[in-house]
């Protein structure tokens, strides 16, 4: 979650860079890149997979990779990076209802304690720094944030669905892919701008970015994330997403400029609480 976390202002950075879609195309194409050794010792994994996790696989690069990657890119254009990652502090409660709904977990005192704490501890951290949208307008600032809820959708199926999948297949092959079908995908939409685009305008930071965002978030973290939803519960992972804005906001300051306050660190410590009720299970006696 904190590697997702930093697709939040570095998607900005791209978006600066790079048309929408042909920086989407990228970003799955440069996570494809560099899963092919790994893909290359499963492939013959590929064979046995069924219709259905096909289908699952299809759901989820169409829902989790490339309408996520457009409206992050889209949204990212109109609003800060604290405002994305306001936004995207929303995904702990969000994939915590989808687990209830579509996996009927139970909700016992602690687990609600404990998501209670999350959401109140990136709120802390995230209202507290305030929404810093000068020049930008009421209806531009609603229209980024509905786009990155969009994203935030995108990220409660892509654990959902792959937390269904991934009691059948590999994280690896997982990833490669959603890697691949979202290739296809976006090749149709990008095409033009590949071929219009004026690549010697393009920043250093922006291709630095590029390449973070596509071997970063969409190959190296979507394989650490299923590797945890793998052996966790739905409901266990929502809490952890938490970690997700709070990397976010806290590289908003490194990548984008943004000041530190020193009440975030207040905020740290509620998730980091949240985080050790969900997970700790008192020991039985023997």
């Amino acid at each position: 979650m904190a590697i997702f976390g930093s697709g939040t202002p570095v998607s900005k950075i791209v978006g600066e860079g790079f048309p929408i879609y042909a920086g989407s195309f990228l970003r799955v194409l440069i996570g494809f890149i560099v899963l092919i050794p790994f893909l290359i010792a499963e492939r013959k994994l590929i064979y046995h997979v069924s219709k259905k996790s096909w289908l699952l696989l299809g759901v989820i690069s169409l829902v989790g990779v490339v309408l996520f990657s457009v409206f992050m890119l889209e949204g990212m254009k109109r609003v800060s990076g604290v405002a994305g990652s306001i936004v995207m502090s929303t995904t702990p409660a969000v994939t915590a209802l989808g687990a209830f709904i579509f996996y009927k977990e139970s909700f016992g005192i602690k687990k609600i304690l404990a998501l209670i704490l999350a959401f109140a501890g990136v709120l802390i951290i995230n209202l507290s720094h305030g929404m810093d949208n000068s020049g930008v307008s009421t209806g531009t600032l609603i229209l980024g944030s509905a786009m990155i809820f969009g994203a935030v959708i995108g990220e409660v199926c892509f654990t959902l669905i792959g937390k269904k999948i991934t009691e059948d297949l590999s994280p690896v092959l997982i990833t490669g892919i959603t890697c691949g079908m979202s290739i296809i995908m976006f090749l149709p939409m990008a095409f033009y701008e590949l071929v219009s685009l004026n690549y010697t305008s393009i920043s250093i930071s922006s291709i630095i970015a590029m390449l973070w965002w596509g071997a970063g978030t969409m190959a190296l973290g979507t394989i650490v994330w299923y590797s945890g939803i793998q052996e966790a519960k739905a409901g266990q992972a929502a809490i952890f997403m938490a970690v997700m804005p709070i990397s976010a906001l806290a590289l908003s300051y490194l990548l984008l400029g943004e000041a530190f306050k020193w009440v975030h660190a207040f905020g740290f410590g509620i998730v980091l609480v949240s985080i050790f009720l969900a997970t700790h299970k008192k020991r039985r006696s023997t």
